[in-house]
């Protein structure tokens, strides 16, 4: 036993939560402008002042709800090539390739777009994102790559105010030693400071 060792867990697969397949290409758009859905101050054109979200996901692709061209999109690590490079991508942008994180981010912070009225897609449309791409193009992770992401959040916490995770991953069984290391992560990146906003 090593005293320095808190747990052992098996490098899990997982993916990004909320994807479905459809059997048809019908689209719904029933609640499009998130803020009307969540009410409140939501959607208000200073709502997310001074706020920035860390989006670990499936990386962000510029929209015209919100890009990097505005200043609040700003790209952090791209953690998805850890077992080929053993170091995160600093180099942006950290486009995404399988749609998921750049939904988010625009529900998160997305300002107005053509057909809504002049009203903001996202709840907190003066919020900033920083993009934390734990995720690949086919929308699947593993373990070291989201704790690589929440480890590059602990370290930025200085400027970070919320994390948001949507993922869905397996829980711990009987093949986990110790603490887990997700959760011990999790933790960290949230230091008694910071909100984290979790989906599975």
């Amino acid at each position: 036993n090593n005293a320095s060792v808190a747990g052992i867990s098996p490098d899990w697969h997982g993916s990004v939560a909320g994807h479905h397949e459809r059997s048809d290409d019908s689209t719904d758009t029933a609640g499009v402008l998130a803020p009307g859905v969540v009410g409140g101050d939501a959607g208000t054109p200073d709502a997310g002042s001074g706020v920035t979200v860390a989006l670990l996901d499936t990386g962000v692709s510029d929209t015209a709800a919100l890009s990097r061209a505005s200043g609040r999109l700003v790209d952090g690590v791209d953690t998805t090539n850890l077992s080929t490079t053993n170091d995160g991508q600093h180099e942006g942008p950290l486009t995404d390739g399988y749609g998921h994180g750049t939904i988010l981010a625009s529900l998160i912070a997305g300002g107005s777009v053509r057909g809504s009225g002049d009203r903001a897609i996202g709840i907190a449309p003066d919020a900033s994102g920083d993009v934390v791409k734990v995720a690949a193009s086919h929308g699947r992770t593993r373990l070291s790559n989201v704790l690589a992401g929440l480890n590059w959040v602990a370290l930025h916490s200085s400027s970070i105010h919320v994390v948001n995770l949507s993922l869905s991953v397996p829980r711990p069984t009987g093949s986990v030693y110790g603490a887990d290391p997700l959760n011990a992560a999790v933790e960290k990146a949230y230091g008694g400071r910071r909100a984290i906003v979790w989906h599975e």
